[in-house]
């Protein structure tokens, strides 16, 4: 399985086809619910600060820019500053993605999975009102709003996995329902060499006006 790109959105290459279908310093992004579906763990580089207007984002993207990004309503999931260290915090999932968020990927024996895969990002809420706003296929921020950080790391949900594991799969052969972290080891450009699911997710700042892609493999919005 060899991943490529074309018109800044990636193609599978092989036997799969897709089809489209803190509290403390600023980090709280609301919560909808009395139990999180997912809870994963995260970080910044120690010594790194953020405004009080900095917010946790998830934008889901088809992977090949097929349709439009989709942004996680900012009720649907929580973020928290911890004490110690105070660059660690925790993101809590409550909903699974929107519908217009998932889309499926055929194999050529007919098998399926349906999923959705999200870019993680703190950004800077000048706005105030704590939702992303986005357009385009770098998922430029509307002003006044910009990004502040990217992550190493992706989030995907499953709603239905391969009915059996699927080597070479380029996000991994073995994923099951529901929400996953995945941390992808690259080897240059276009090859995940290690892909581990479930580890804390690591930020990287990184300003900009359009999404900062900090992996040199599985870029989602760069040419």
């Amino acid at each position: 399985m060899v991943l490529k790109r074309r018109g800044g959105g990636l193609i599978l290459i092989g036997a799969y086809a897709l089809c489209a279908g803190a509290c403390g310093n600023g980090l709280e992004s609301g919560k909808s619910g009395s139990q999180a579906l997912f809870t994963f763990g995260a970080a910044f580089s120690p010594g790194e600060s953020l405004p009080p207007t900095a917010r946790v984002g998830v934008i889901w993207t088809d992977l090949l820019q097929r349709q439009p990004d989709v942004p996680m309503p900012p009720s649907w999931f929580s973020s928290s500053l911890g004490a110690d260290p105070p660059q660690g915090f925790l993101i809590n999932f409550y909903r699974t993605p929107p519908p217009a968020a998932l889309f499926r990927i055929y194999t050529s024996d007919g098998d399926s999975i349906e999923m959705a895969f999200g870019e993680i990002v703190i950004f800077d809420d000048a706005g105030g009102d704590g939702a992303l706003h986005i357009d385009g296929p770098r998922a430029e921020m509307a002003l006044p709003d910009s990004y502040l950080a990217g992550s190493i790391d992706a989030i995907i949900y499953v709603a239905r996995p391969f009915s059996s594991g699927r080597d070479g799969f380029p996000l991994g052969p073995a994923l099951s329902a529901g929400y996953s972290t995945l941390f992808f080891g690259c080897h240059g450009t276009q090859v995940a060499e290690e892909i581990r699911q479930n580890v804390g997710v690591q930020f990287v700042l990184q300003p900009s006006a359009d999404l900062p892609e900090i992996r040199t493999c599985m870029r989602t919005h760069s040419p």
